[in-house]
């Protein structure tokens, strides 16, 4: 059985990082939309390491999440837990992760 999915993960699609094999590379999904994938995937902007810390704190810093979510949203997603995650990624960020 694997690790268990943090609440941010739903921002992140995932890919194979090139220099950590025990961690997974979390490229940020409102980075994508702005930038599309072939350009996120390889700046170092759209993406962390997928560990809990990292991707909480990308999120607070990153400008495509901040100008795609007022602050209240910010805050609230930055405190929320999974499922509430979910119901508002439904309505605001497309899901890359079937594509890639």
């Amino acid at each position: 059985m694997g690790k268990k999915e943090h609440k941010f993960r739903s921002f992140f699609t995932l890919t194979e990082h090139p220099t950590n094999k025990s961690n997974k590379k979390a490229i940020c999904i409102c980075c994508i939309e702005a930038n599309g994938y072939e350009i996120a995937k390889d700046n170092k902007d759209c993406w962390t390491t997928n560990i809990f810390k990292y991707c909480k704190l990308y999120l607070k810093n990153c400008l495509n999440f901040s100008s795609k979510y007022i602050e209240e949203e910010q805050v609230e997603i930055l405190a929320l837990d999974e499922e509430e995650i979910n119901s508002i990624k439904k309505k605001s960020c497309t899901t890359y992760n079937s594509k890639y």
